[in-house]
């Protein structure tokens, strides 16, 4: 059981099951606590969920509860959240807009010290911030100011990311696929015409706004056609490759535990 989430079943009554839930709901509890109801879902007709020891929760928790329902409806069984507190409250429903104009999530800034410094690098530029703000940003690696996109293996597909350098991507992604796996590769620009012996390749395009456009979705496309480790490389760290870097180098973070 992850320590920052506790599910215990409180109660189990003919066919209903009561689970109270414990801690945080994020990337590294998202898992166990979908196991845990999993299990239970799969033998009872109506599972109870008591949320209100729930102190934190980001878009892997929503997503989380989002799959549970899913599955509960696909079992003909009911998933009930019970006592949720605010914070899980105050997101009703989720507006599809279409496809991201800007791919990469919001950049974030700290102002709460000294000096200011990007926490999340993202749409908006550090060098666009700078020439606006009239001084130079720091981007910390790491910061005591919880913001979204914190943890190490934020932003991962299924399959295990690896990072190269940029010349070193195709004969890493083929060595990796003569040694068993079934290897997806982010083709650079430069390596955009090259034939690679690997399971899918998506070759980038040569435009940061593209790619940061883009980027989560070639990453979930090499999820889909089954790859189970993608070989990639970073962009220059300017511009918007600074937030595609940032994104890219969390999806190859430790997986959680």
């Amino acid at each position: 059981m992850n320590p920052a989430l506790r599910v215990e079943v409180a109660d189990t009554c003919g066919h209903t099951a009561v689970l109270t839930l414990t801690g945080e709901l994020d990337l590294y509890t998202a898992e166990t606590l979908y196991n845990s109801v999993a299990d239970v879902l799969d033998h009872q007709r109506t599972v109870i969920l008591e949320l209100t020891g729930v102190t934190f929760s980001d878009s892997s928790g929503f997503n989380i509860l989002l799959r549970l329902r899913r599955r509960a409806q696909d079992r003909h069984a009911d998933l009930v959240l019970a006592a949720p507190p605010p914070h899980l409250v105050a997101v009703a429903f989720v507006l599809d807009g279409g496809p991201c104009e800007v791919g990469v999530e919001s950049t974030i800034v700290d102002a709460t010290g000294d000096a200011l410094s990007v926490l999340r690098p993202g749409g908006v530029t550090r060098e666009d911030l700078e020439e606006v703000l009239g001084c130079a940003l720091a981007v910390p690696s790491t910061s005591r100011v919880r913001v979204p996109g914190q943890h190490p293996s934020h932003y991962a597909p299924r399959a295990r990311v690896v990072l190269v350098e940029p010349e070193k991507v195709v004969a890493e992604a083929e060595l990796a696929q003569e040694l068993g796996h079934q290897v997806g590769v982010l083709l650079p620009p430069s390596f955009a015409d090259t034939a690679v012996k690997v399971h899918a390749g998506v070759a980038l395009p040569a435009s940061m706004a593209t790619y940061a456009r883009g980027l989560y979705a070639f990453l979930r496309e090499l999820d889909q056609r089954g790859c189970d480790l993608i070989v990639a490389s970073l962009p220059v760290e300017e511009g918007l490759g600074l937030a595609i870097a940032n994104r890219l180098r969390r999806a190859a973070g430790p997986p959680p535990t």
